[in-house]
């Protein structure tokens, strides 16, 4: 795995204590404090910072991306050193700040201004723990993933970025996910985004579809097990819920269609159309389960005009070419839906 962030930061911090105790002996104590406490610090961060306790929040970084004034005056060591090493390594690094693997979805490091954003105004997943969200990109949509420098964000926190991020795409508004230099972090949470959003089978896929426009990634051991982890999950989710909707379509599509037979004045086809433009902005559970029940339903009336039905939800995707392992069972659903619609009539 290499050298990750807790032995850096030991490593800093016993260089440190070093100088301090130099500085000690030579009765200079106004540099040697400073410079134990900032030991100190370090110290805490190596600890924090270990795979095995794993506690971003130790700094205090908020959901908007900003650090309280307590973290800034505790952590100041840490922080502004931080801070200073990745602006003075973008400006050694013959690298671009990010890169854009797909339509729309762009990964890289950490944005200090506006100006280093890609273009069209993108909705921000922040990867990093030790790095404040600037206030010149406030107007972005944002969502921070609390992770530490060479760790991996958690398996959840993957699927709540993933599905975050789907849903700005279903509102075509970009997407740019950063760490400090776009090589981990952010990386790892791109994979399960490009799989997601249909571009890559596997993460393994999405990691040499990224490395191929972005050569400088490394992604470590941590990185690839949460990512190993995350796929297994979404793998049982897709299988559960696979089997739980097609429980429940027969009965809601009677219920639904048989009740929309009452207005003759707008065919079931528009309805269903018009209703499943609001629920694929809706984020609650039973909306989502009737998105992809009314995708399946009015499916075959689209695809006849060469419309696409993507769920962000459900990643469910049908085209002409998926039709028909679906033809049956909207076949299906067709049968008691008349029924249903004829004893409404009468």
């Amino acid at each position: 795995m290499g050298w990750g962030i807790s032995r850096l930061i030991g490593l800093k911090a016993a260089a440190l204590l070093s100088v301090a105790c130099f500085f000690q002996g030579l009765g200079v104590t106004l540099i040697s404090f400073p410079l134990i406490y900032a030991s100190i610090i370090a110290i805490l961060v190596s600890i924090a910072s270990r795979p095995s306790i794993d506690l971003p929040l130790l700094l205090g970084k908020a959901s908007d991306g900003s650090f309280p004034l307590w973290s800034w005056i505790i952590f100041s060591p840490f922080l502004l050193f931080i801070h200073l090493f990745v602006l003075l390594r973008r400006f050694v690094k013959n690298e671009p700040l990010y890169t854009e693997v797909a339509d729309g979805v762009f990964v890289g490091g950490w944005p200090s201004s506006v100006e280093h954003l890609p273009p069209g105004d993108p909705a921000i997943i922040d990867c990093t723990c030790e790095l404040p969200k600037s206030s010149t990109i406030s107007n972005n949509a944002y969502l921070c993933i609390a992770t530490w420098d060479t760790r991996a964000p958690q398996p959840s926190q993957i699927e709540s970025a993933v599905q975050w991020a789907v849903r700005k795409r279903s509102q075509n508004k970009p997407v740019y996910v950063h760490c400090a230099y776009g090589h981990g972090r952010s990386v790892c949470v791109m994979c399960a985004l490009l799989v997601a959003l249909g571009f890559a089978e596997d993460w393994k896929a999405a990691a040499q579809m990224i490395r191929e426009k972005r050569p400088s990634i490394s992604m470590n051991t941590l990185h690839r097990k949460s990512l190993e982890e995350w796929s297994k999950h979404l793998l049982s989710s897709k299988r559960s819920g696979e089997s739980d909707s097609s429980a429940s379509l027969i009965f809601c599509s009677v219920c639904s269609c048989g009740f929309l037979s009452f207005f003759p004045g707008l065919s079931v086809s528009e309805i269903l159309h018009n209703r499943l433009i609001q629920l694929s902005m809706a984020d609650d559970i039973g909306s989502r389960v009737d998105f992809g029940i009314l995708s399946l339903l009015i499916s075959d009336k689209l695809i006849s005009n060469n419309v696409k039905i993507a769920s962000p939800f459900l990643h469910l995707s049908i085209d002409r070419s998926g039709l028909a392992s679906y033809n049956l069972l909207v076949s299906l659903c067709k049968i008691p839906i008349a029924v249903f619609t004829c004893v409404a009539q009468y």
